[in-house]
């Protein structure tokens, strides 16, 4: 089961991102968590996170210079706090938009420092604990190996794991992959968009059967484009995701099809031809909706039986626009009397 995953639930809009990056807030602004009871210190809070409980809670404060860390489980009605083991000057220095952070209930968690560029290199620094932040210990110093500005680390278990950066120039996206629980990075392959000279790779999220999607950006002065691909083991291959991966799911290859002329339909806003796939018309809202927002689909969940027999539903996962949350549409089909034709009777 991935760390810090949301689970997908496909007759619903899931809306969920990996909380992997500290809220934006500025460094000189009290950081509080709502309904929490915060730990007083003689220094500044710079971080805080609660996202995958009600009740546990982490902050990082600034003292003289030094990073303590602090953990509750009861809301605030106590922390445990430690002391990050920092190296060098700049890490003191840093605020909430230079902190990633993999903070778990069970099991271990990292923090990842990063400094402000200076002279076009941004220092790294790694950190873990396995006692729920009781200690924290120095995995290393990896500037020269993790290359631009970091966008966000994930870890799905305690050995894998990827940060995502920025490229402007390279011969390779800035994709960094662990099977070591940190102490290794090496580069996993994406295809690298001709004419674009710089791009930014955003955090891969995983849902379950070891299905994950991570997104590329690519700019230039003019212009930008994502592409997005997607790991059905893991995150130990990645491959472009096209339409036609939807077919090579398990399960009625006849449905399969269906949903993948829907998927290109919908895509290409192609109302008549989505019209011939469904049982009834569509809903003028949705042919709105689809002509108005330029969709891009990036992934697909498994079939699942709903209802009686002869009735599946599978959900594609999309975004409208560069800045959107990741959304599922549910696509739920029934097989045709005495045929082979697969039609959709609803959208989610």
């Amino acid at each position: 089961m991935p760390i810090s995953s949301a689970q997908p639930t496909p007759l619903s809009v899931v809306t969920t991102e990996p909380t992997i990056t500290p809220t934006s807030t500025t460094a000189t602004s009290p950081i509080v968590l709502e309904g929490f009871e915060m730990p007083v210190t003689d220094g500044f809070r710079i971080f805080f996170d609660n996202h995958l409980s009600d009740l546990t809670g982490w902050t990082i404060d600034n003292e003289k210079n030094e990073l303590h860390v602090f953990r509750t489980d009861n809301r605030g009605g106590n922390w445990k706090s430690s002391t990050l083991p920092i190296q060098q000057s700049w890490e003191s220095q840093v605020d909430q938009n230079q902190i990633f952070s993999v903070l778990n209930n069970e099991g271990s968690s990292w923090i990842l420092l990063t400094s402000k560029p200076s002279e076009n290199i941004v220092n790294k620094t790694l950190y873990r604990t396995d006692d729920k932040g009781e200690n924290w210990s120095f995995i290393g110093d990896y500037t020269s190996k993790i290359t631009g500005d970091v966008t966000g680390i994930v870890f799905t278990d305690g050995k894998n794991g990827w940060i995502s950066s920025s490229y402007k120039g390279k011969d390779s996206v800035p994709f960094y992959h662990t099977v070591d629980g940190g102490h290794t990075w090496n580069i996993q392959k994406l295809q690298l968009a001709t004419d674009y000279p710089y791009g930014n790779v955003y955090p891969p999220y995983f849902d379950t059967d070891g299905h994950g999607t991570v997104k590329v950006e690519y700019v230039k002065s003019v212009d930008k484009k994502s592409i997005f691909y997607e790991t059905s083991d893991n995150g130990q291959t990645w491959h472009l995701f096209t339409t036609a991966l939807i077919t090579k799911l398990k399960g009625n290859k006849d449905a399969l099809k269906a949903t993948r002329q829907f998927a290109e339909a919908w895509l290409s806003k192609d109302e008549k031809k989505l019209n011939s796939l469904t049982l009834q018309k569509l809903p003028e809202s949705d042919l709105i909706n689809m002509k108005n927002r330029d969709y891009v689909f990036f992934g697909v969940l498994p079939l699942q039986e709903v209802g009686s027999v002869g009735e599946l539903c599978l959900g594609l996962q999309y975004q409208t626009d560069e800045n959107s949350e990741r959304q599922i549409m549910a696509v739920c089909l029934r097989k045709q009397p005495s045929s082979n034709q697969w039609k959709v009777y609803m959208l989610d």
